[in-house]
């Protein structure tokens, strides 16, 4: 099977122009399975849709025909309609094209909301509902993010929101731009934690922006050394800052990744020791590179320069 992930015009897409060689990809899907999560109420969600090339979208006023991608929560499954402003079929009046055919249209749209869930476990599937081979049209998504809360899905969180330039069947449009949601006065802005929100304070966030973590009731702020964490710590950092490296959760110069001749890997930028922690010792260092001259290894694995 072709790779799952796609460079569309710079985003890097899971999906995307060819990302399955059967015949018809309708029921085809992409699934994730999170366990061990911690006791939580609902999960609120934030993520881009990517409509790719032929899709059919839904035609006014009978909404009889149309392509779709099914967003499915554990057992709440929410159904993505493109509504076509022209009544053609095929897209008419969307004039985006980010990539697979260059005389078809594309369309992005982000999605915002909220679904209750409380299992320890949770099933996230993006099923294709489209009609024909991934060539000819296809679907992608980026930015997945979600966030499990501790309260029921509040109620200016009830009803999915998508933000873009076009009707998602059955969704509301976002009244405002990301980053800011429609309060008494207006647009205003999310509390400074949050990404997206659909109030004014740290507990209302969709997701939370970089350098901050939910705790399952509001998002708060990462040791300085991390971009993203899951908790407040300099050992909680998931992902680190241009010119860090991850190394065993602790962000670290890549300068000291590179010249303690540790392979760098994967997405996040890992700092990968050739061994694992529990083999490491400052006295069998069969399983680490030689430090270069005037530095000395430490216990975790990294060379380090002489202080005298």
């Amino acid at each position: 099977m072709p790779n799952a992930y796609f460079d569309c015009d710079g985003s890097l897409l899971l999906g995307g122009p060819n990302w399955s060689n059967v015949e018809v990809q309708e029921l085809k899907f992409f699934k994730k399975t999170y366990t061990n999560l911690k006791p939580h109420a609902s999960v609120r969600f934030s993520m881009i849709f990517f409509a790719i090339d032929g899709w059919e979208y839904l035609n006014p006023p009978s909404f009889t025909k149309g392509d779709y991608i099914e967003l499915v929560f554990g057992t709440t499954s929410l159904e993505l309609f493109v509504v076509d402003p022209t009544n053609t079929m095929s897209g008419g009046g969307y004039t985006d094209n980010f990539c697979g055919i260059i005389a078809a249209s594309d369309l992005s749209f982000r999605v915002f909301g909220s679904v209750d869930h409380s299992d320890s476990s949770l099933l996230l599937k993006f099923i294709s509902h489209l009609n024909q081979l991934t060539n000819n049209e296809s679907f992608g998504v980026r930015e997945i993010l979600l966030t499990f809360s501790g309260t029921p899905t509040p109620p200016l969180a009830t009803i999915p929101c998508a933000l873009a330039d076009a009707t998602i069947y059955n969704m509301a449009t976002c009244a405002c731009p990301r980053g800011k949601y429609s309060g008494s006065s207006g647009c205003t802005d999310c509390d400074q934690s949050c990404d997206s929100c659909f109030g004014g304070s740290a507990s209302e966030c969709y997701a939370c922006k970089d350098g901050y973590y939910f705790d399952g009731k509001q998002c708060l702020s990462c040791d300085s050394s991390c971009s993203r964490c899951s908790g407040p710590k300099k050992n909680d950092c998931l992902e680190c800052y241009p010119g860090n490296q991850l190394f065993e959760n602790i962000c670290i110069p890549t300068s000291r990744c590179i010249g303690s001749g540790f392979p760098t890997t994967g997405c996040k930028k890992e700092c990968s020791p050739p061994c694992s922690y529990s083999s490491r010792s400052t006295w069998d260092q069969t399983c680490f590179p030689s430090c270069p001259f005037n530095t000395f290894l430490d216990s975790t694995g990294l060379c380090f320069s002489k202080g005298f």
